[in-house]
């Protein structure tokens, strides 16, 4: 079984303004969530945008993520 999900991010978060600016300076964010296979859709997806918009503004997104759940999707 692979450990990576994948999770498609909502283009309009994608392509949003937000995302296409590096912030002024980096930051470590803390994120919890989720670290279960059964986790529901709807949250991977959320906590996947979280993380695609912290990697694309120039953060790290800090957690103690397994193979599975939201913060595996936020690190993928």
């Amino acid at each position: 079984m692979s450990s990576e999900i994948e999770v498609p991010i909502d283009p309009a978060v994608a392509k949003g303004a937000f995302c296409s600016q590096a912030a002024k300076k980096s930051l470590r964010v803390t994120c919890y969530g989720s670290s279960s296979a059964k986790t529901p859709e709807r949250y991977l997806k959320e906590a996947g945008s979280l993380g695609y918009i912290l990697a694309k503004r120039g953060h790290v997104c800090v957690n103690g993520a397994g193979s599975y759940g939201c913060m595996a999707a936020m690190n993928d």
